[in-house]
Order: structure tokens, then sequence, then C-alpha cells
């Protein structure tokens, strides 16, 4: 169900804590089991119908965060393609095990992006 800004705004913050969750579970859903193309598909259609305010987040290429270059770079060999930059939508479903895992992604790297998700309460 999309909302508009002004209506995610003025939810109580138990309200959004719960619809990020329930939001969270239906993207790592749509994601098990496809290819990157399917699922970057599949994750820009939720974003674009069901949550238009944190779809303009989501979107956010992570070149644009401002983020140290390893981390971008080690970013960029997960989740990218040769045509293709990561989304910090991309980044915020992934686990902090997952982020871990990376290649050059340490604990540095993974405070420095769970920083930001916060700071933009993603």
């Amino acid at each position: 169900m999309a909302i508009s800004e002004q209506e995610w705004n003025e939810l109580p913050n138990e309200e959004k804590e719960k619809r990020k969750r329930e939001f969270e579970g239906r993207v790592r859903e749509i994601l098990s089991g496809v290819d990157r193309d399917t699922a970057r598909a599949a994750l820009e259609s939720v974003l674009r119908d069901e949550l238009p305010l944190v779809n303009q987040k989501y979107h956010q290429p992570i070149t644009e965060m401002g983020w140290d270059v390893r981390v971008v770079r080690a970013l960029r060999r997960r989740l990218g393609t040769s045509r293709s930059i990561p989304t910090l939508g991309e980044v915020a479903v992934l686990s902090d095990k997952e982020l871990l895992e990376i290649r050059n992604f340490g604990v540095k790297a993974l405070a420095q992006v769970r920083g930001t998700l916060k700071s933009l309460s993603v």
C-alpha cells in the first residue's frame, strides 16, 4: 500500500519500523534465487509501487553516498554489473554477515555503510 510522504511522516515510529521490516522481508523474498537483472527489476518494481518515500532514497547510487573508494569498489564488485551502478536499496537489504563476506569489506566499511543508512532512516 503506497502512502504519501506526509502520511509517512505522521506515522508513529513503531509503525514505520514495522513497515520497513515487512518491506525488507518482501525484498529478500523476491531476491532469493533469481538472477541479478530479474532481482533488480523486481526490487525497482516494489520500490516504485509500494514505498514512494523510501523509493527516492533507495534509488540513490552508492557513488553519491560519500563512502570511501574501497567501500564503493567492494560493493560494486558484489552488486554491480558492467552496465549499472548499485543503489542504496540494494545495499540496505544485505545483512551485516553478507556485507562482511565481501572481499575488502571489513568492520570499518560496515560501520560507514550502516551509519549512512541509519542517518537516512533506511
